[in-house]
């Protein structure tokens, strides 16, 4: 992650400190990426090292660990990825690391761009950011 983007998070939870967990060991990470059978890319691995997860402006960074503001059933990146094809058909390729207000997932696929799959308006698969940075950035506002 670059140091731009870490020091504006620092920033955001420096107001906010609920809305971040507390980081998580390599070897955590890696048992999850056993358990969602796909590479936790590197950029989404330093923020889960960092925060284990958090909430960033309106949405939730599933992550390896619970955060009081994103409640007690959305907030595992493990849980979140298991049976997705049920749950969101069409995302069977993305690591699913978010959601937005209505519900809908925002994922990474295999070349790391940020999709959302709005299934209330009909709109389909859509890129969201070019990568995880550009999607943090978004979401605190370009702060």
């Amino acid at each position: 992650m670059n140091s731009t983007l870490r020091d504006k998070l620092e920033e955001y939870f420096a107001k906010y400190p609920t809305l971040r967990g507390e980081g998580v060991s390599d070897t955590d990470i890696d048992e999850a990426s056993r358990l969602i059978h796909r590479p936790i890319p590197l950029t989404y691995r330093d923020f889960l090292r960092m925060y284990g997860a958090a909430v960033v402006g309106p949405y939730p960074i599933f992550g390896l660990q619970r955060v009081a503001a994103m409640g007690n059933s959305s907030w595992s990146v493990v849980d979140m990825n298991a049976d997705k094809s049920r749950r969101w058909p069409g995302t069977e390729g993305w690591l699913i690391i978010s959601e937005d207000l209505a519900g809908n997932p925002i994922g990474l696929d295999s070349d790391e761009r940020v999709l959302i799959a709005d299934f209330e308006l009909g709109t389909g698969v859509g890129e969201y950011a070019k990568d995880f940075e550009s999607f943090l950035l978004r979401a605190l506002g370009g702060m």
